[in-house]
């Protein structure tokens, strides 16, 4: 999914650092049926829309998947980025919007090109690939996700690192379903991040989509902490403003 054409004639910057030109990110492999056991990773598949990340010299940009500036109408999450407590870092991960009540309820580029304005935006980082010019996309992504955790366990409310489930497959899809997001995500724990790459190391499944009865009609919602493992997206008192 790319942004509508009049939000990317608005929000597109030509000048962006050399490595948010060239980057291409990993994808997933769908499949009908996810692997089970200690060697997988489970993430939600979140209603959101992909980007990366980078905080450089007190400077940050978020970059869609063709490569366009998108912090221009992002400008608390550009905030949030250049307060992270480092100098560097390259982050892969999603925009999602949130409801009054902190749930995630669809896409913001999407919402943006019907007119529509969440209550908020956040950065959902799920992988690291860079930390204070060290390359680290080589490293397993057990590895890679620790030192993303630990990153951002003081970042400010903006930017939010993905969290683990557990379960079994088939009950994660269910937690999904019942959730209203589209699926989850199974990666292998020792995977590399591989630019450009859809490879069996990552894969989605898709679950069926429960509607649930909102005040405009039906909405597909996930309220903060309602199912296991699930990040927090509300802001809290540990977490600091940009």
């Amino acid at each position: 999914m790319q942004p509508p054409t009049d939000l990317l004639r608005a929000s597109h910057v030509p000048v962006l650092p050399e490595r948010m030109t060239s980057l291409d990110v990993m994808c997933c492999r769908q499949v009908t049926e996810l692997p089970a056991g200690p060697d997988w990773i489970y993430e939600m598949k979140w209603q959101g829309f992909r980007v990366t990340a980078l905080k450089s010299d007190g400077d940050a940009w978020l970059v869609s998947r063709n490569h366009l500036s998108l912090g221009s109408e992002f400008p608390e999450i550009i905030n949030s980025l250049q307060a992270l407590p480092c100098d560097q870092v390259l982050m892969d991960g999603l925009l999602v919007a949130l409801d009054e009540e902190g749930r995630v309820c669809g896409c913001p580029i999407e919402m943006s090109g019907k007119g529509q304005r969440p209550a908020a935006v956040r950065l959902v980082v799920f992988d690291l690939l860079e930390l204070d010019g060290c390359y680290i996309q080589g490293l397993p992504l057990h590895v890679r996700k620790q030192r993303m955790v630990a990153l951002l366990a003081t970042a400010p409310v903006g930017v939010v690192p993905a969290g683990d489930l557990t379960g079994t497959p088939q009950e994660l899809l269910a937690q999904a379903r019942i959730a209203g997001q589209p699926g989850i995500v199974a990666k292998h724990r020792d995977s590399t991040y591989e630019e450009g790459r859809r490879t069996m190391d990552w894969l989605k499944c898709l679950a069926p989509v429960e509607a649930v009865q909102g005040g405009g009609g039906f909405i597909n919602v996930v309220r903060a902490g309602q199912v296991p493992g699930v990040i927090h997206l509300r802001e809290e008192s540990g977490r600091r403003a940009a």
